[in-house]
């Protein structure tokens, strides 16, 4: 437990925080750790569905590499990374030169 370990290191170096308000440093850590953690997961999960379905159906294109959320201030960040090489084109196999040669007579 997060909160029993914090208490635990707390006393070990002498400090007793407290909180006002708060009754307890496990309400504590509960409040200031657990709790935003939900929201920016739920930002977060709204995000990536929406991504998802920009890559099924191909309507718009999805984000590319990196997407940095703060949760402080709500803003989200895109960092595009160069895109890769094109692919080498493929050559042209004989029976297709040949074919298209024929095809000009």
């Amino acid at each position: 437990n997060g909160a029993a370990d914090f208490a635990a290191h707390c006393r070990q170096v002498g400090c007793e925080p407290e909180v006002d308000g708060l009754d307890s440093m496990q309400q504590a850590f509960g409040h200031f750790f657990v709790e935003p953690l939900i929201h920016v997961a739920s930002v977060l999960g709204g995000l990536l569905s929406q991504e998802v379905i920009k890559a099924i159906t191909r309507k718009d294109p999805p984000l590319v590499n990196c997407v940095c959320f703060n949760a402080h201030t709500g803003a989200a960040l895109v960092e595009i990374q160069p895109p890769a090489a094109p692919a080498p084109k493929k050559r042209k196999a004989e029976e297709d030169i040949v074919a298209d040669l024929l095809d000009d007579d």
